[in-house]
């Protein structure tokens, strides 16, 4: 027997959805809207499921702080990204868009008598349907949290559900789409960069981080040299939560 608490990647993987379709349904920040999700689940697992044990808090704790994390990042990377297919450069169709649709019926007959009508239904729920700003298409829009990118752009190859849901949207929402924009995020927080003894932020290419990240860094560096307030804060996300921490080599 096990105790009915949350699947933590999929607590996460929903979690981030509620948060990025908040933001861009009503224009939330989108941390703020985990922690809002992390609080209603935290309400009916204390209803549902009683007190947690300290074991299953701590996970979920974890989760959310990498969550929260992996947010704060989205919002770097997408603050700086001016492509296509960017936030900034996409107008949204539906997002969370549910539906159940006819795919195929048939009649069964025995001795010539029909006995039994079949019908199979496809149910469904998609991220989103968004249109490109450049250029007026329409595209799927799925978002997808991944251990690794490079390994879940290999299994993205051939996509059947994709295929499935464009299908799914063209007769829900009377458009074509064009194809399908993957939002692919890692599920891991960028390690912030050291700081060296000479002050500087270490260059180690080593360091699993982003281009973003290591620029938020150097910005901050830049503004507490400027006020005098060095060193400076360590990064944290929306709910003051510390997510980087700067040591010293």
């Amino acid at each position: 027997l096990e105790r009915r608490v949350p699947y933590q990647p999929f607590y996460d993987g929903r979690g981030v959805h509620f948060a990025l379709q908040q933001m861009a349904e009503n224009g939330k920040d989108p941390v703020g809207a985990f922690i809002e999700f992390a609080k209603v689940e935290k309400a009916r697992l204390a209803e549902t499921v009683g007190k947690l044990w300290p074991q299953e808090e701590e996970k979920i704790a974890e989760g959310d702080q990498r969550c929260t994390g992996i947010l704060e990042h989205y919002k770097l990377w997408q603050a700086a990204a001016t492509g296509d297919a960017d936030d900034c450069n996409l107008a949204w169709i539906a997002t969370e868009l549910h539906g159940t649709l006819p795919l195929h019926s048939f009649t069964r007959y025995e001795d010539g008598y029909a006995v039994a009508h079949v019908e199979m239904l496809y149910d469904f729920r998609l991220d989103g349907v968004a249109q490109k700003k450049s250029d007026g298409t329409y595209w799927l829009f799925e978002t997808k949290t991944c251990r690794s990118i490079n390994e879940r752009k290999a299994l993205l190859v051939n996509d059947p559900q994709a295929r499935m849901y464009i299908w799914a949207a063209q007769k829900m929402l009377d458009v074509k789409l064009s194809g399908v924009i993957y939002n692919l995020l890692r599920k891991k927080i960028p390690t912030p960069a050291k700081e060296l003894k000479s002050g500087q932020l270490s260059q180690d290419k080593r360091t699993d981080t982003t281009f973003e990240y290591y620029k938020a860094q150097l910005d901050k560096y830049a503004a507490a040299v400027a006020d005098a307030t060095f060193p400076p804060q360590p990064i944290v996300d929306g709910d003051g939560t510390q997510v980087g921490n700067y040591t010293s080599e």
